[in-house]
């Protein structure tokens, strides 16, 4: 409850929420001080458990299975530079699955409309680059779809 948790911390700011595909778990992005740093939690929606918290997230995406979430990490410029991926339970196990060192370049994890696929994407305002891996076997090797040629800006939909 978005009032509950506001009731809590001088600020806040959700400016993304993202329900499990098994629907019993909520990925929400969150910011409690106005400095635009956000922590990523999840949340049980049946108990109100927060089952796994990530601390200075960009973006956060659920795998199909609604164990493994993706999120991308900012750098001190606050550009999106690192994916990573963990179970939501356990021991945090972060694996870092993809890193952009070219400041001009920021990337995202996001889920294809039909959900089977995650896209990691590595856009410049001219450029793009996009991986897959497959939202049904989120801890697999992501495979690139076109390599990065400038000037060719591309999106996968499936």
């Amino acid at each position: 409850d978005q009032d509950e948790l506001a009731s809590r911390v001088p600020y806040l700011m959700v400016p993304q929420c993202k329900i499990s595909p098994c629907h019993t778990k909520l990925a929400y992005t969150a910011d409690t001080t106005g400095d635009e740093r956000y922590t990523g939690f999840i949340k049980d929606v049946r108990t109100g458990e927060i089952l796994c918290e990530v601390p200075d997230v960009t973006t956060l995406e659920w795998s199909t299975d609604g164990k493994t979430i993706l999120y991308t990490q900012p750098d001190h410029h606050r550009r999106p530079y690192r994916v990573w991926r963990r179970f939501v339970r356990g021991d945090p196990c972060d694996e870092l699955i993809l890193e952009e060192p070219d400041a001009a370049f920021y990337m995202d994890a996001g889920l294809t409309k039909d959900k089977r696929w995650i896209t990691i994407s590595v856009n410049s305002k001219t450029t793009s680059e996009v991986r897959l891996i497959d939202a049904r076997d989120p801890w697999s090797k992501p495979f690139l779809i076109q390599s990065r040629v400038v000037g060719l800006e591309y999106y996968v939909e499936h």
